[in-house]
């Protein structure tokens, strides 16, 4: 079972192709007896799916792909792999353009 869930998270990091079947019942022209016959294939697509790579990176490679890497040596927030960004305000509009005209 491990082994199966392995190979499930790889493909699912990855990306999957894989084919579809659509099974209907048709009268057979023959018999006359209803048959339950193939009447559609289509091939699919299943994107990548980036959670199932990073956790897939974060086991596998545990020395390169890390959650939140620890400081090294004399090394502080800066390379550490984590990424502060600024806090988000919100745009100012130029006159005329949106809210209360003045």
């Amino acid at each position: 079972p491990d082994d199966n869930v392995e190979a499930a998270m790889y493909k699912r990091a990855c990306g999957i192709t894989y084919d579809e079947k659509v099974y209907e019942l048709v009268k057979d022209p023959a018999t006359g007896e209803l048959v339950e016959r193939c009447t559609k294939r289509t091939t699919k697509f299943i994107p990548p799916d980036p959670t199932s790579g990073m956790f897939w990176l974060t086991n596998r490679r545990p020395d390169r792909w890390r959650y939140k890497p620890e400081p090294q040596n004399d090394d502080d927030k800066e390379h550490t792999g984590v990424v502060e960004l600024p806090a988000v305000m919100e745009k100012p509009q130029p006159p005329g353009e949106g809210g209360a005209s003045g």
